[in-house]
């Protein structure tokens, strides 16, 4: 079983977001080629993870109605081009903006590529489409309509597997009701050390099937309880608490560190100990001796964490949110669903609380806004629980439980 890490992919440049505020604000403006100055008919234009966007005319224009007063993130691609993202503020949101594309250049990220894999759907397809869209019942409700515009590149000898999308990836989400398009920026797979990475930009549009409508509220109710979009938009409002998240510190535990030999004495792990006055228990515990010594031991607080220790307010609409170590993250009001179980080869019937665990990549805080958007997203890191939730359960950022 590959265990995979993955960095979620919402955007850098989201500040003083307000889900609930809207007006007749609008964004127009125009997109053109930027070696010939020809408009670009039929680019993508939308707000990033979010339900709002639209499609250029034959002159290249576009227009956005009734967005927020809010700064967000315009996100603008078209097939074969780079994909260029504004940040929109309510200054210049009423402003009409010329937009250059340019030819993507032959660079995916640090590796510089010659040509794609032959075959690489055939070769890659399947791997690609369970770690991206993943493997739970509403995984097997979507569908990749175009992978012709993906493409693979693998190096070999680094074990490392990259793609990006061409133009608009568009993923058709009969289990929440979404056409999808996502424009891939880069997925990153590190054979060596088991991680999974992908960036890019998301918009959402809602399916016409009305017969489906009370099954996707369902869904999206489903999906959103104790997800991470929940999780954030719970540390903004300071109810983690009340709405039945469990916080607990993690730390790990290593062979070089001074408490090792409190840990793991004669091949036994015990249970309990104390660390810089702070009582911890290993979930492991003295279930039987260890011939080896372990590469580490994880061990958890005693104690809740309580999340006013972690969060400040940064300005008027943005909370800032730090923490040293790991964070372990248990839903109370969820069980883990038989797909998980099955994907952990675990029995059925063996379902625990939705436990998810993260941390911060670089030691510096994110900042978090009400709708739940965070910065910077590639700081966070996510395993268990939220690790196996990928796209198929992902939802719009405007998303408002019903």
């Amino acid at each position: 079983m590959i265990k995979t890490f993955i960095t979620f992919f919402l955007s850098i440049f989201f500040l003083f977001c307000s889900l609930f505020s809207y007006s007749q604000n609008r964004i127009s403006g125009v997109v053109i080629n930027g070696i010939d100055n020809g408009p670009l008919s039929a680019a993508s234009v939308f707000i990033n993870n979010s339900s709002k966007g639209t499609l250029t005319g034959n002159d290249g224009t576009f227009s956005i109605n009734a967005i927020t007063e809010t700064n967000f993130e315009l996100v603008i691609s078209y097939t074969g081009f780079e994909t260029v993202s504004l940040k929109v503020t309510p200054g210049n949101i009423n402003s009409n903006f010329e937009i250059k594309l340019f030819p993507r250049t032959n660079e995916l990220g640090e590796i510089k590529i010659t040509s794609p894999e032959k075959d690489g759907w055939k070769k890659w397809g399947s791997f690609f489409t369970e770690s991206f869209l993943g493997a739970s019942d509403f995984a097997l409700e979507c569908k990749i309509i175009n992978p012709g515009v993906l493409r693979f590149y693998y190096d070999k000898q680094n074990q490392i597997l990259s793609a990006y999308s061409h133009g608009n990836l568009i993923i058709h989400n009969r289990a929440l009701g979404y056409n999808i398009r996502y424009q891939l920026e880069e997925f990153r797979y590190d054979g060596k050390n088991k991680i999974i990475t992908y960036i890019g930009y998301t918009g959402y549009d809602d399916l016409n099937l009305k017969n489906n409508r009370n099954k996707w509220t369902s869904n999206r109710r489903e999906a959103y309880r104790g997800s991470l979009l929940h999780f954030m938009r719970s540390v903004y409002a300071n109810t983690t608490a009340t709405e039945g998240f469990i916080l607990r510190e993690k730390i790990k535990v290593f062979p070089t560190d001074s408490a090792f030999k409190q840990i793991f004495r004669n091949g036994i792990l015990v249970t309990n100990v104390v660390i810089d006055s702070n009582q911890y228990f290993s979930v492991a515990g003295p279930k039987k001796v260890l011939s080896n010594s372990p590469e580490y031991i994880d061990l958890f607080n005693k104690k809740t964490f309580e999340i006013t220790k972690a969060v400040a307010s940064e300005s008027e609409n943005q909370k800032r949110f730090y923490f040293l170590n790991y964070m372990q993250v248990v839903y109370k009001n969820a069980k883990e669903k038989d797909d998980y179980l099955r994907k952990l080869w675990r029995p059925l019937g063996s379902s625990k609380f939705q436990t998810s665990e993260f941390s911060l990549v670089m030691d510096e805080p994110i900042l978090i806004e009400q709708n739940g958007l965070y910065f910077n997203p590639l700081n966070v890191i996510t395993s268990g629980y939220w690790g196996w939730c990928k796209m198929a359960e992902m939802l719009p950022i405007d998303y408002i439980e019903k």
